[in-house]
């Protein structure tokens, strides 16, 4: 199991991400957050943006499938994607991924 993080300037583009996972069950528990502050150094200098960010937890075998689906519909304009492992999950979480999310 993972937990997916994708981040994007467009929280339009993440609210679609969202009907897709959920709609095409490849994932739950899917959180979009709003407005988020970004740092970076470029150059030396430290550069902040507004960022929005979704997580949403699914199954590791899914991420190739997801990253693919997703280059598919926004091709040159790919959000950030990554995944973390779960390490540990309430049983009753684990329960519903297992039957809310597509097999594999």
């Amino acid at each position: 199991m993972i937990s997916l993080r994708i981040s994007s300037r467009k929280v339009e583009k993440l609210e679609l991400i969202a009907q897709i996972l959920l709609k095409e069950e490849l994932a739950i528990d899917v959180l979009l957050v709003r407005s988020v502050e970004k740092i970076q150094l470029e150059q030396g200098k430290l550069i902040r943006e507004n960022i929005h960010l979704l997580t949403a937890k699914t199954k590791a075998m899914l991420f190739p499938d997801i990253d693919k689906k997703l280059r598919k519909e926004f091709g040159d304009e790919m959000p950030d994607i990554f995944s973390l492992p779960i390490v540990q999950m309430d049983w009753d979480k684990r329960d519903q991924l297992a039957k809310d999310v597509r097999n594999v």
